[in-house]
């Protein structure tokens, strides 16, 4: 596990698998635990609080927040890719295209659906 202190860029071809693969995997890891302590505080708020229709409401909308989700995790995977090769060959303006073409399309489609949905 190789890191260059000048750039701070982690080589993840070298060094013991497992050990680069944790540490790739625990912050996302984390992310959803956090994720999910969220909805299991948001549920339990509205069951106790708001009542029975609030709860059968967010199990209602779980479904569709998930779609929308998985859509988000699968688009920003698919231009992350592209990124990714574009740092592997070394090629600095490229990255910064497909960067602004990242949060371009991030953008304008969270406006798309956020005029959908509000």
């Amino acid at each position: 596990m190789e890191t260059n202190e000048k750039s701070r860029v982690l080589d993840m071809t070298r060094g013991n698998p497992f050990r680069l693969v944790l540490k790739f995997a625990l912050p996302l890891f984390f992310g959803n635990l956090l994720q999910q302590f969220y909805n299991l505080a948001d549920t339990a708020i509205a069951g106790h609080v708001l009542g029975d229709h609030a709860l059968a409401q967010i199990g209602a909308v779980s479904a569709l927040y998930g779609l929308i989700t998985n859509f988000a995790f699968g688009m920003n995977n698919g231009l992350a890719l592209s990124l990714s090769r574009s740092f592997g060959a070394g090629d600095e303006q490229k990255m910064k295209h497909v960067s602004c073409w990242m949060v371009t399309i991030s953008m304008s489609v969270s406006i798309v659906l956020m005029s959908i949905f509000l």
